[in-house]
């Protein structure tokens, strides 16, 4: 038994034969014979044509057989590929439809307005949280590219309540070490809204 993809092949094959056969019967008898048949008539006349032509007639009716024929598999293939193109953005619309987002439209328009509110860097610094999860305050800084004006730009971003600082004992010394971290009711939605980045700044303000 021969495997599916030969299967396919044997039955592409046999399909062309069939469709260059039907089509140099079309040419040869129901043409050519026909015209002939209708000069002899006319004529009143038998016609019977050398080898030589019976030959070149019988070459060119299967040279435009096997045109004719290929003309038809592309035709089917195009339509074939049309038809799945259309099915494939149909199910792609309704895959769209399907999907459940973990927030509502009220809970969108909040964020959008809390990130309208920020500049570039501002974002940036969203950004560089989505990806990282909860970071050390001295670490986000040295990721930053903005030197003094790092602190301006957090204290800004922690005004929107987008993101929570969390304060631990500093490990063998006294002190305090600050985390910040996006708020997790925020995650999903400022992942849709930040990303993939759409700022008219080509800098990066962090260094991931």
């Amino acid at each position: 038994m021969l495997p599916p993809q030969h299967s396919e092949e044997v039955r592409l094959v046999w399909e062309y034969v069939r469709a260059v056969a039907k089509y140099w019967w079309l040419v040869i008898v129901a043409l050519g014979l026909t015209w002939l048949d209708l000069a002899e008539r006319i004529f009143g006349t038998w016609y019977t044509p050398p080898l030589w032509a019976r030959i070149t007639a019988g070459v060119a009716g299967l040279t435009v057989a096997q045109f004719l024929a290929y003309r038809d598999l592309r035709k089917s293939e195009r339509a074939e590929l049309r038809h799945l193109n259309e099915r494939n953005a149909e199910l792609s619309s309704q895959a769209d439809l399907l999907k459940v987002r973990p927030y509502g439209h009220a809970h969108k328009e909040l964020a959008q307005r809390k990130i309208d509110s920020l500049g570039p860097s501002e974002r940036d610094l969203l950004r560089y949280l989505l990806h990282f999860g909860e970071t050390e305050q001295e670490r986000l800084s040295a990721a930053s590219a903005m030197g003094t004006a790092f602190a301006e730009t957090l204290d800004k971003v922690a005004r929107t309540q987008l993101i929570n600082r969390i304060e631990r004992p500093k490990l063998g010394r006294a002190g305090i070490d600050s985390f910040w971290q996006v708020r997790p009711e925020f995650v999903d939605v400022l992942r849709d809204l930040l990303f993939p980045r759409r700022e008219q700044v080509q800098q990066n303000f962090f260094l991931s």
